[in-house]
């Protein structure tokens, strides 16, 4: 069972949750049901879509199943009382709301709910945090709790190529180290060419053309300007820390080593998912 696999289902779960997709995100939560069986964040989004799309029956059972996995989950009692609020079950809905509330007492819009639940239950006169809201939907849908599933990830179309987004960093730092060897090779005849006629004492200044193509001049310049949009995209996407783009930038446009920082971010910089 590949953990990553699972939590890649989840993210683009969260995702299609998010955007309205429910039908979509059923499906991915169930290809991360498939691998683990456990998985209480899966249950919750497929539960969450179920309740979403009017499959209200299947949507209480998946809870309720979450619930039995993971009891103390504030976010599962929290969805669990907007789809009841949904299905008319207001007292029901008040119990997981106040659960909430006691399992995270910082949870707002669990005790916006308890407000207006009490107050639509008559069971107090004083008005919720927060003017009462006529559908369930206005309070938690899409479930804001889930973007921590996300552990990182901001960016929706990084997040559902996340493969391809690492293999480009690698990509891009060997293309660069390549550049760099081949540029290398071509000065090198070039430099010995100043020494000598810097060893002469020649007072002319001698007329050499540097012998770089102005082709590759070209496609290095873009190769660096990929990477550093390259790094600063990964580390807005993951919430990373910015240090990293100051030596990625001095490195790679005036040393001529972004094939070298690149790596080292990328085995040690990156902010883990």
């Amino acid at each position: 069972m590949s953990s990553e696999q699972i939590q890649k289902f989840i993210n683009e779960a969260t995702l299609s949750i998010n955007g309205g997709q429910f039908d979509q995100a059923a499906k991915l939560a169930g290809e991360a049901l498939a691998l683990d069986p456990n998985c209480s964040d899966a249950m919750v989004i497929q539960a969450i879509a179920f309740s979403q799309t009017g499959r209200s029956e299947q949507a209480t059972a998946v809870f309720r199943n979450a619930l039995q996995v993971d009891p103390h989950n504030p976010k599962t009692h929290f969805n669990f009382a907007v789809h009841l609020y949904g299905m008319g079950l207001k007292n029901d809905a008040l119990a997981e709301a106040q659960t909430t509330a006691n399992l995270d007492p910082s949870h707002v819009s669990a005790a916006n709910l308890v407000g207006q639940l009490q107050q639509e239950l008559g069971l107090t006169t004083s008005a919720p945090p927060i003017p009462t809201m006529s559908r369930p939907e206005q309070i938690s849908m899409p479930m804001p709790g889930f973007e921590s599933s996300l552990r990182g990830h901001s960016m929706d179309f990084i997040a559902k190529n996340d493969g391809v987004w690492t293999f480009t960093g690698w990509f891009l730092s060997l293309s660069n180290l390549v550049i760099f060897g081949v540029t290398t090779a071509m000065m090198l005849p070039f430099f010995e060419k100043v020494m000598a006629a810097a060893a002469s004492g020649s007072r002319t200044s001698p007329d050499f053309a540097s012998p770089v193509p102005v082709g590759l001049s070209i496609i290095s310049w873009l190769v660096i300007l990929l990477m550093i949009t390259w790094m600063a995209m990964d580390i807005a996407d993951r919430r990373g820390n910015w240090i990293w783009i100051v030596p990625g930038a001095i490195c790679t446009v005036c040393c001529g080593l972004g094939w070298l920082i690149l790596p080292i971010y990328l085995l040690a910089g990156r902010r883990p998912l």
